[in-house]
Order: C-alpha cells, then sequence, then structure tokens
C-alpha cells in the first residue's frame, strides 16, 4: 500500500501537481507518517514556497535524516529561498559531503557560499592556522548576519523577482535570448555550459529539477565581494503557475490596468526571472540590469501579464515596454498605493498612500497619512519624490521639507510603513488641516 502510494506522490511530483501531494498527506494522521512520507511533504511545500513549513516539517525527522543527502538538500533549499544564507551554507556542506557528485547541491552551494561572503576554498590557506581560520570565518559570518538583519528590517530584497504570465505554454528561442541579453545588459559571453566554471557568462542547467533553467553572467556589472570581484547574474526558469487568488493585493491596487484579474486568471504558464549577486549593485545598476534583462525575455517570448514581487504591481507587457522605451524604468518597480482609512473616528475623509518598491532595492519608500486631500494630487506628489529619491539617493534628512510649487512644504521623516510589508518609508506631513499620522515628539 505504501509503495503505491510514494509512486502516485512521485507521479504527482513529476506532473507539477505539489498541493496534490500535500492534500494527501494530510489524510494521514501525523503519528502515522513514516520517514519517507514526511520527506515528500517538504519537498512538496519547498516547491510551493511553503519554506517555514517545509522547515517545520523536516525538523520532525531530523534524528533520521542526519545521514540523509536528500534531507539535508530540502533544508538548504528552504533556507536559501528564506534568503539564510549561512544555514543554507551549512546545510549544502553536509549533504555535499554525503554525495559529492549532485549537482544541484554543488550549484546551490556556491550560491549560497557567495551570498554570504565566503570563499569556497579556505583549505588553500595551508599557512594559517585552523583556529584562525574559524575565527575570521566567525568573523565574517556575524557581521553577514548582521547585515542581513539591517536588510530584513529596510525591506531590501537580496533576490529581485519578476513572473512572466502566459495564456499558451511560452516558446523560447535561446540564441534569440543571448543575442537580445547582449543588446540590453552588455557582454554575456556563452562559454562552456558548467555552473562551477568560474568567470563564466552563461550555462543551462541539465539536472531533472532544473531542466529549463537558464543562468546569466552579466560581464558589465561587476559586484566587488571579500574573494574578489564578480558578475551579477540573472536566471530564468519555469515555475508553477500560480492562481489568481494569489494576486488579490496586486489586483486591488491595479487601477492602471483594469483588465488584470482577468488576464491573470487565463493564465496558466509562467516563467520566473530573477537576480542572483546583484545586491551590491547601486540601486539603478541594478534595475537598469534586471530592466534589461527582463525586456530581452519579453522580446524573445512575449507574455500576457508581469507580475512584480517587490513592488506586488500586475503590468500590462505593452504598457511595460512602451514606459521602459519612454524612460519611466520605476513603471513595473514602483506601486503607488491607496487605502482607505476607516474606524479612526476623525469624521473626515481620511486615506492613506504609500509607495511599494523602492525599500527593496535599498532606497526608502514614501507613504503620507492625510486628510480632505484628493487622491490623484497625493499620488503624483509620491510618485515625484520616489523618483527623486531613486535618482539622488536617500539624502532627505528628517525634519526637512520637499515641495514642487511655492506652496507646497510637506515635512519628512523616516518610519517604518503603515501598510504592509514592514519597510523603511519617508513619511511626508503635507501640513495642518490635511495630515493625520504623526511625526517626531507626536509618535507614541
Amino acid at each position: 500500500m505504501e509503495n503505491e502510494l510514494l509512486e502516485q506522490l512521485n507521479l504527482w511530483h513529476e506532473e507539477d501537481e505539489f498541493e496534490k501531494i500535500v492534500d494527501k498527506i494530510a489524510e494521514i494522521p501525523e503519528q502515522d507518517r513514516d520517514y519517507d512520507i514526511v520527506g515528500y511533504l517538504a519537498r512538496a511545500l519547498n516547491n510551493l514556497k511553503r519554506y517555514d513549513e517545509a522547515l517545520q516539517q523536516l525538523s520532525t525527522i531530523k534524528t533520521q535524516g542526519e545521514n540523509d543527502f536528500l534531507w539535508h538538500f530540502r533544508v538548504g533549499y528552504a533556507y536559501y529561498y528564506l534568503s539564510q544564507y549561512e544555514d543554507a551554507v551549512a546545510a549544502f556542506e553536509i549533504a555535499n559531503k554525503l554525495d559529492p557528485e549532485d549537482e544541484d547541491t554543488s550549484t546551490l552551494l556556491t550560491w549560497s557560499r557567495r551570498e554570504v561572503g565566503l570563499t569556497d576554498h579556505q583549505e588553500k590557506s595551508e599557512t594559517v592556522q585552523p583556529n584562525a581560520i574559524d575565527s575570521v570565518k566567525n568573523d565574517i559570518e556575524a557581521n553577514e548576519r548582521l547585515e542581513q538583519e539591517k536588510d530584513k528590517d529596510f525591506g531590501f530584497a537580496h533576490v529581485y523577482a519578476v513572473e512572466l504570465k502566459y495564456k499558451q505554454p511560452p516558446k523560447l528561442d535561446r540564441n534569440m535570448l543571448y543575442e537580445k541579453m547582449e543588446l540590453y545588459t552588455g557582454k554575456v559571453d556563452r562559454g562552456e555550459h558548467h555552473p562551477d566554471a568560474a568567470g563564466l557568462a552563461v550555462w543551462e542547467a541539465n539536472s531533472q529539477e532544473d531542466q529549463n533553467l537558464l543562468h546569466f553572467f552579466h560581464l558589465n556589472y561587476m559586484v566587488e565581494y571579500t574573494e574578489g570581484e564578480m558578475p551579477a547574474q540573472t536566471s530564468l526558469m519555469d515555475t508553477e503557475s500560480r492562481p489568481v487568488t494569489d494576486y488579490e493585493s496586486a489586483i486591488q491596487q491595479s487601477w492602471h490596468w483594469r483588465e488584470a484579474a482577468q488576464v491573470v486568471s487565463d493564465c496558466e504558464h509562467s516563467l520566473l526571472l530573477i537576480d542572483m549577486m546583484a545586491s551590491g549593485l547601486d540601486p539603478k545598476s541594478r534595475l537598469q540590469l534586471f530592466t534589461g534583462s527582463l525586456r530581452a525575455v519579453l522580446e524573445t517570448a512575449p507574455c500576457d501579464a508581469i507580475y512584480f514581487r517587490e513592488s506586488d504591481k500586475l503590468v500590462e507587457p505593452s504598457a511595460y515596454l512602451a514606459a521602459i522605451e519612454a524612460g519611466e524604468l520605476l513603471y513595473g518597480a514602483l506601486n503607488i498605493r491607496f487605502y482607505n482609512v476607516e474606524g479612526t473616528g476623525s469624521g473626515r475623509p481620511e486615506g492613506l498612500m504609500d509607495s511599494l518598491g523602492l525599500a527593496a532595492l535599498g532606497i526608502p519608500d514614501v507613504q503620507c497619512h492625510y486628510y480632505d486631500l484628493e487622491p490623484d494630487e497625493v499620488a503624483g506628489n509620491l510618485l515625484n519624490i520616489a523618483y527623486y529619491l531613486f535618482d539622488r539617493g536617500d539624502v532627505i534628512v528628517d525634519g526637512e521639507t520637499v515641495g514642487f510649487t511655492e506652496e507646497m512644504r510637506w515635512r519628512c521623516e523616516h518610519q517604518y510603513g503603515l501598510a504592509a510589508p514592514h519597510r523603511v518609508v519617508i513619511d511626508i506631513d503635507p501640513g495642518e488641516p490635511y495630515y493625520a499620522g504623526s511625526q517626531g515628539a507626536e509618535q507614541s
């Protein structure tokens, strides 16, 4: 009976029916689930991007998994996509020792190490005492953990991601894609297609799990790391097409594209474009690289909808390309959102407007909590301030005012955003009698 169940779970896995795996295993009482069943559940949860749940399941079989390569791989996989790179390194190192021939482990271990700034070959320093190596490594890890906590608090995205949604299966001409990548991002040499070959510009994964992965090394975008200079990278891969309900918050704010919900509901296929090792670039360069890469994909395999994860924004592809052509680099990367505020007892029309997307690039977002103002006026001012910050950086000091007319003097202060997700914003005070928020000593 169990063999038949495992065969069915494997079949669903090959067909990307991960929800069916989770639902089927949920029918089995927890006390009756053996090691293999829990492992299959964790794998499905990882594929559904439910990484915290996967880790929770894996923790229940930690003792049995101590010498199992797959257990450590699945743990590392979850930590990697949670951006907990130190933990990912620890897990992948054990998995690599248990199965040195596994290419996926080797690749993800390399990426994880590079994210935390660790060298791949510390053993080459033969003249350095082991205790000294451990001390240096511990210092690096401590500093990296501190920096990652700061980045998380700020809202910074170490990995930037966009989904391309398709009604029909996408057809990708790889030679055309390489040509477009070079046109819009600069030098992208082909080289040998092997992920562990340092300095190569592009490789194609050929393992069973990553057979549809394309990975690009962009030689015009070099990033300095402790172990040396490295090109920023982008990856394009197949991903599960999520239901329209997963985009509810983006659809609610799709004032610019009223047909978004219907189009997304008609899409059954998706590609995922991400950047890697690009977080060390300045915000402009990083977004320029990503925009060029996205443009290359869109012109090679046109899609029906684009979803920017960091700005929670759905955009119509032709409108996006037109905006980029016109120099509007933030068209998809920045989302101006509006919320009606109720239940405060003010008795006045009250609104909250903010931006989403800048903090992911390392620049504060902006927000305004106000009474009585026209939303279009507030939106225009926030958009202007957002572009100013993107162009100049985080140059506005708390207490300074901004204004685009002689009458406009809106006071600024760094705060945490009132609306999710957690991130740093510049709160804008339009002055009496319009300001509904609090700054400085007024804050509780």
